[in-house]
């Protein structure tokens, strides 16, 4: 065709000649009649494709959710869609001819201006934020987006691009209020507050936090906890971090140190950030409860994390038949598809889209080409594991397609998520707090209250609580201070209050408010946060302690003990009259330091009293207690029976304050000295009785020895020899007790090894087809239970060696002695492996003097006699131990 539409036609420049000639110019006519009706066909063709895409970009043009204008260069607006005449709530006529800047509110014009200034002395695109003046609501907020363009003569045009951004811009506002109004509500609570995330390091802190640590706001955030406490603090506080950790909430007390030095006790709360079951981090509220430390607890609260904020996404735009084929996909980042815009094409939303998100598209196509109107519609995709949110809305164009614009709303979603969260945590944070926390609107009334504000005006939910007037829960008395305090506060200022409070079932209460004002975004105070604690419990503690220290007082000047207090790092202490006047002093006459007392201590003593008062100052003793002696003012060396404790630490453990007492002990001690000289005496009389009679005794053997070697009757040289053993045995006891210089008790074991000893030899001589075997425990007795115990075994050895190995033959006598029941049981066994015991033996019926005496010793020592069955002769004796 392009070669027929470039052909000319062959006319002759003369008439033809001949019929011939006329016919071949017919048939030229002929051909270029017919191409030229082919080229007018081409040309409708063509002339229709271009205006039915022509009607699909019209449509584009003014259905998109963006307004699109062209201004001249001295900004008049020559072109408006639909969607900026919708905006600015004016016909399109209407606007075109008038300058654009005049749509513009009057404190964003410079703005626009520079915007424009910018845009013409370059050629790259500007965008910009600014207001526009609609001509029935106020102001809109919306992005511009401008580029130069050229118009058919060369002169130059200005494309905008216009997004609202109102819904953006209000979010941001509400993010803004709430993230202030959060922090008013932190930094307005009498306590510190602050968010610690997993690796330990600050996330927020309040304006307490800021104080008490003496740290700016960029100090504190991103520092680690441990270089904010210390290694010594953190390291007490291991066991609490790694329990909140792992999702466990803490509750304990610590003491810690400001700044300036001073020192508070607080109690300290950690409660878990669980988030899809991991612990992103805990937050931190420390109340002081130095003032009421028997259980009243402060609330601290802390600002939750806030969401990101939105930011705009350039809009996606189909173009789709009625059922549904995608015809054209418009990205401006095809990166913003989860598929290439080449897999889109020729596909339905079926093919690309979950079930349900398909078919509520293929719906809305149906609705818009049923009903001509625009549809909306919101759903939501899982996209490379994370489900992002969308915004879709669907235009007719023509009869049998559809221009569908998608916008992705994840981080308007997401920001109304974390709003939603931060207002969570914050709740959370507040009904977990165990005082009472309020909100009062500036008429007074109750608009919002936590649990334990709940528990103490005794109302099992808030609309129970608002049933009544709040002033109505104030005792009467009270009730004037509290409404002018209210309207102090409703006035900018903060305030406190002590007051009385009656429940809804008429439980009383003493309380302690704090009262701050909290004001909106043009900075009006709006309503009234109170912090209310329960300071009953205190009252109650303040007044027994009262009483205490009035019977403590009483107690002390009963006794007649000197008191005294010491200021440990100034060196100063409090001397009471008493124990000046047990010196002899007057009250002037002693001074408030400490060297008062160290001057006036014994030289000989002072060394030890001081080791004694390092080490309790240094932890080493729960209390100091020591006696020494002090110069009195004549003089006159008075014995001191000094006692203390410390009752005050700083966080690092040095003692601050000591208070004890001195007692005059000298009476005392002059009884001890001669009650020591008078056990002295008796101790030396004792030895020398001991001494004495074990001499008689030995005197007596020795003489029944003589004796018997002068008779000539066995029987009666046996019965002294039986006697000097009997007198033996009690020698030997006290010579033991006599060396040992213990007169009440005797080590049994020592004793009976000695003794039998000695009698084994006597008996035995130089022979040795006889041994002896001892096996003697260690076991105090006194001296009745020694001496039966001395007779006994001196009996039934003499008997063994008597009787058991009469025929010359070899064997074995064993002596034992053993401890049972950590002493308390002793038994005592005598055996041997000679002959036995006779047929039928009885040892109540014996006629030997010696066994008798078996009998009665066992009786006197109140035991329990156990004779063994062969081979051999075997006694056991058991019997309790008389121990002093």
């Amino acid at each position: 065709m392009e070669c027929s539409m470039n052909r000319k036609p062959r006319y002759p420049d003369v008439p033809p000649k001949s019929l011939a000639d006329s016919r071949r110019l017919l048939h030229e006519l002929c051909v270029n009649q017919t191409e030229l009706q082919a080229q007018n066909e081409e040309l409708r063709l063509i002339q229709a494709e271009l205006e039915r895409v022509r009607s699909n970009y019209c449509d584009l043009y003014d259905f998109a959710p963006v307004g699109y204008c062209s201004l001249s260069a001295e900004g008049v607006l020559l072109q408006v869609n639909l969607t900026l005449a919708t905006q600015l709530e004016s016909g399109r006529e209407d606007l075109l001819g008038q300058a654009f800047s005049t749509f513009i509110v009057a404190a964003d014009q410079d703005l626009y201006y520079l915007m424009c200034s910018q845009l013409l002395g370059g050629d790259l695109p500007q965008n910009c934020e600014l207001r526009l003046q609609r001509r029935l609501s106020g102001p809109l907020w919306v992005q511009l987006s401008a580029a130069v363009a050229l118009d058919g003569e060369g002169g130059a045009l200005l494309r905008l691009a216009i997004s609202d951004i109102s819904a953006r811009k209000l979010a941001e506002e509400a993010l803004r209020r709430r993230e202030q109004f959060t922090r008013d509500i932190a930094n307005n609570l009498p306590g510190l507050v602050g968010y610690w995330t997993a690796d330990l390091r600050c996330g927020f802190a309040n304006l307490g936090y800021q104080q008490w640590f003496g740290r700016s706001p960029e100090e504190m955030l991103g520092m680690s906890l441990q270089t904010l406490l210390g290694n010594d603090m953190f390291e007490r506080n291991q066991p609490h971090l790694q329990a909140v950790l792992a999702g466990e909430s803490q509750r304990f007390e610590r003491t810690l140190t400001r700044v300036d030095g001073q020192t508070g006790d607080f109690l300290v709360q950690y409660i878990s950030d669980c988030s899809g079951g991991q612990v992103q981090g805990f937050f931190a509220l420390l109340t002081d409860i130095t003032s009421v430390r028997q259980g009243q607890e402060q609330l601290r609260l802390s600002e939750a994390r806030q969401g990101a904020l939105l930011k705009a996404i350039p809009d996606l735009i189909f173009v789709n038949r009625r059922d549904g084929e995608y015809l054209e996909v418009h990205a401006a980042d095809p990166a913003t598809l989860f598929v290439s815009p080449q897999e889109i094409l020729q596909r339905r939303p079926s093919d690309l889209l979950p079930a349900a998100v398909a078919g509520d598209l293929m719906e809305a196509f149906a609705a818009a080409l049923q009903s001509g109107q625009v549809q909306e519609l919101s759903y939501a995709l899982m996209l490379n594991g994370e489900t992002k949110y969308f915004e879709a809305r669907v235009a007719p164009s023509g009869d049998d397609q559809l221009v569908t614009i998608v916008r992705d709303i994840s981080a308007r979603q997401q920001s109304t998520l974390a709003l939603r969260a931060s207002e969570q945590h914050l709740r959370t944070i507040i009904d977990s707090e165990p005082e009472c926390v309020k909100l009062i609107s500036p008429q007074g009334e109750l608009l919002d209250m936590n649990a334990a504000g709940l528990a103490m005006l005794e109302a099992g939910s808030l609309a129970e609580a608002k049933a009544q007037p709040l002033l109505s829960y104030v005792e009467a008395s009270d009730r004037a201070a509290f409404k002018a305090l209210h309207e102090r506060v409703m006035g900018g200022e903060k305030g406190s209050l002590a007051f009385e409070l009656v429940g809804l079932h008429g439980a009383r209460r003493s309380m302690e408010t704090c009262a701050a004002p909290l004001r909106d975004a043009d900075g009006q105070v709006s309503m009234v946060l109170t912090v209310t604690r329960d300071v009953t419990e205190r009252k109650r503690a303040e007044m027994a302690l009262r009483e205490s220290e009035y019977r403590w007082q009483f107690a002390i000047d009963g006794s007649g003990d000197g008191l005294w207090d010491w200021d440990v790092p100034n060196g100063k202490a409090f001397f009471s009259p008493r124990w000046k006047s047990m010196l002899g002093y007057a009250e002037e006459e002693v001074g408030d330091a400490q060297d008062e007392w160290r001057k006036r201590v014994h030289p000989d003593d002072l060394p030890g009293v001081l080791v004694d008062v390092q080490a309790h100052l240094d932890g080493a003793s729960e209390s100091y207690c020591c006696e020494y002696r002090m110069r009195g003012k004549d003089d006159q060396w008075i014995w001191i029976l000094a006692r203390g404790l410390v009752v005050n630490r700083d966080a690092a453990g040095h003692a601050l304050r000591m208070i004890g007492t001195h007692s005059d002990i000298s009476l005392r001690k002059r009884n001890e000295q001669a009650l020591q000289a008078s056990l002295r005496d008796r101790e030396v009389l004792l030895k020398e009785v001991h001494h004495r009679v074990k001499n008689n005794l030995q005197v007596i053997s020795s003489l029944l020895r003589l004796e018997g070697s002068r008779s000539t009757a066995p029987e009666t040289r046996t019965t002294l020899g039986d006697m000097q053993g009997r007198i033996h045995a009690m020698a030997v006891l006290h010579e033991a007790l006599y060396r040992s210089g213990r007169f009440t008790v005797v080590d049994l074991g020592l004793y009976l090894k000695q003794l039998a000893t000695q009698s084994f030899r006597s008996h035995v001589g130089g022979q040795g087809n006889v041994q002896l075997r001892l096996q003697l425990d260690s076991a105090e007795v006194t001296m009745d239970q020694a001496m039966p115990c001395g007779l006994l075994v001196n009996e039934l050895l003499s008997n063994c060696l008597k009787h058991a190995f009469a025929d010359g033959r070899t064997g074995e006598v064993c002596v034992q002695l053993q401890a049972r029941d950590g002493g308390r049981q002793l038994c005592l066994q005598v055996s041997d492996n000679g002959a036995g015991m006779p047929q039928g033996f009885v040892l109540e019926r014996s006629q030997s003097l010696g066994l008798q005496l078996v009998f009665d010793l066992i009786v006197q020592l109140g035991g329990n006699l156990e004779i063994g069955q062969g081979p051999g002769a075997h006694f056991s004796v058991s019997f309790a131990a008389n121990r002093l």
